[in-house]
C-alpha cells in the first residue's frame, strides 16, 4: 500500500556515542540511521565538534564513506547492527570503533507470498521483489482513491495506452495465487466472455504460448455494472466467473485461484466463485512479452487493453479499459477470505464507520412469588435452551441480566412447580 502516497520517512538519533580521536580528547559523535518505509538505508556518522581531518560519513550500501568503513549485520533480512571502523584516514591515532544497535525492521505487511506490486506512483516500479517492472507506452498519472495527483494510471478509453510487465510470472506461480488491483471504470461492462469485447482490465497472457500446453493465463473484465474473472489458452477462452452489480467509483478487485477453483472478490467481499477446472494450469497475467497484441492491458498489453485478431472468418475487436488503476499486487499463495478483508480495510481510504451491538439485555419475570420457573433463550424462535436451572420466585418480579451474543436474543417461561 502506499501510505497516503507518500513515502514516510523517519530519523532515528543516537547521540552519547564516542569515538576516540586522539590520545588528549574525545569528541562526541552523532549516529543517524536513516529508514525508509521501515527498513534502514543508510546510517550517518558525523562529528559532534571540531577536530576531525573530515567529518566521517558512512552510507551502508556503499560499505563505506570519508575514513571510515561499515560493516552491517543482518538479522532476518533487516538491518539490526552497523558497526563503523577507521578505515586507515584521517584519525590522529588509534582506530576508532561506533556500534550501533538497530531494531530489526518489521516486515511490510501484506508481504507474505507477495512476487509483485506495482503501486503506479508515478512509474511502472515493482517494489514488490523488484524483479519486474512494467514498461509504460503512452501512460498518463491521475488522482488516485485518495484524490492525490499523479499516483494512479489512468486510461482514456481512446489512446493506445499501455502498461505491461517485462517478463511473465515466475511458471511455479501456477494453481493457487491472488490478484489484487484498485480500479475505477468509467464504463459499462459490456462483454458476455473475452472474445466478445470489452473493458479488459487485466489482459490474460495466452498460456500455452508462454508456459506450455495445457497453461491457461487469467485476467480480469471491468466496469460500472460488472467483473469478471476470465482464462486464456488455445481454443481456451471461459469467463471463469462472473459478477453483475454497480461498481461506480474506487473499486478494490481480488482474483484468488485455490487450487484451480476461482473466487471473485469486490471490496473484501466473496461476490462469486466456480468449480475447479483440472483441464489446465492456470497462472496470473502481468505482460505478455512473447506476442504482439496479447499483453497485460491495453494495444501490446497494458490497462486498458484495445487490439484486433483476424483469424479466417473471425474478426474479435477488444475494447480499451477507459478509468483508473492503481496498486496492482500479486501473490504466490491464495490468500484467505479473512486476509482479503484485511487487505482491503488496509489500503481503502479511510472511512469512519460504526457497529453498534446490543450486547446485554435485562429480562423481568413478572410470576406469582413461591412458584418455579423455567427460562428457555433461542437465537432464531426454533431451537430453545434452557437458561440455568428453574428459577423460585421470591417476588412478583424478578429482574435478570443476560448476554445475548451467548444467550440468545429471544426468551420464553412456563412454570414447572
Amino acid at each position: 500500500m502506499k501510505l497516503n502516497k507518500v513515502w514516510s520517512t523517519f530519523v532515528m538519533v543516537f547521540t552519547g556515542v564516542l569515538l576516540n580521536v586522539s590520545a588528549q580528547a574525545q569528541r562526541a559523535a552523532t549516529a543517524t540511521p536513516t529508514v525508509v518505509n521501515g527498513f534502514v538505508i543508510a546510517i550517518t556518522v558525523t562529528d559532534g565538534g571540531a577536530g576531525y581531518t573530515d567529518s566521517p560519513k558512512v552510507h551502508i550500501l556503499e560499505g563505506g564513506g570519508t575514513g571510515a568503513l561499515a560493516i552491517a549485520t543482518v538479522l532476518n533480512g533487516a538491518v539490526n547492527k552497523v558497526i563503523v571502523q577507521n578505515a586507515g584516514s584521517g584519525y590522529t591515532v588509534g582506530t576508532p570503533t561506533v556500534t550501533v544497535d538497530l531494531p530489526p525492521s518489521p516486515k511490510p505487511p501484506f508481504s507474505d507470498g507477495l512476487v509483485a506490486y506495482y503501486p503506479f506512483n508515478g512509474n511502472g516500479d515493482d517494489i514488490g521483489q523488484g524483479q519486474n517492472p512494467m514498461l509504460l507506452t503512452d501512460t498518463a498519472f491521475g488522482a488516485d482513491r485518495f484524490g492525490e495527483t499523479g499516483k494512479a494510471l489512468f486510461f482514456d478509453g481512446i489512446k493506445n495506452s499501455f502498461a505491461r510487465s517485462t517478463r511473465i510470472v515466475t511458471p511455479q506461480v501456477a494453481d493457487s495465487f491472488t490478484m489484487s488491483i484498485w480500479a475505477q471504470p468509467e464504463q459499462p461492462y459490456h462483454a458476455s466472455g473475452y472474445a466478445s469485447g470489452g473493458n479488459i482490465l487485466i489482459q490474460p497472457i495466452h498460456g500455452s504460448v508462454n508456459y506450455g500446453p495445457g497453461n491457461a493465463g487469467v485476467g480480469l473484465l471491468l466496469g460500472t455494472d460488472g467483473v469478471g474473472i476470465i482464462a486464456h489458452s488455445d481454443n481456451y477462452d471461459p469467463m471463469a466467473v462472473e459478477y453483475r452489480s454497480s461498481l461506480i467509483g474506487w473499486q478494490h478487485i481480488v482474483v484468488r485461484y485455490d487450487q484451480k477453483r476461482p473466487s471473485l472478490f469486490v471490496n473484501g467481499k466473496l461476490v462469486a466463485s466456480a468449480a475447479a477446472d483440472p483441464n489446465y494450469v492456470f497462472h496470473p497475467s502481468s505482460g505478455d512479452p512473447n506476442i504482439s497484441g496479447e499483453f497485460w492491458i491495453p494495444i501490446y498489453g497494458g490497462v486498458g487493453l484495445w487490439a484486433q485478431w483476424n483469424n479466417p472468418g473471425q474478426l474479435w475487436d477488444y475494447s480499451r479499459f477507459s478509468g483508473s488503476v492503481d496498486d496492482f499486487r500479486i501473490y504466490d499463495r491464495a490468500l484467505t477470505d479473512q486476509e482479503v478483508k484485511d487487505l482491503y480495510r488496509y489500503e481503502a481510504p479511510e472511512r469512519p464507520s460504526l457497529r453498534i451491538e446490543v450486547q446485554t439485555v435485562r429480562v423481568t419475570l413478572l410470576v406469582k412469588p413461591t412458584k418455579r420457573y423455567q427460562l428457555e433463550s433461542s437465537f432464531d424462535l426454533k431451537a430453545w435452551t434452557q437458561v440455568a436451572d428453574p428459577i423460585l420466585a421470591t417476588s412478583a418480579e424478578v429482574p435478570l441480566t443476560f448476554n445475548v451474543l451467548s444467550e440468545g436474543q429471544y426468551f420464553r417461561i412456563y412454570q414447572v412447580q
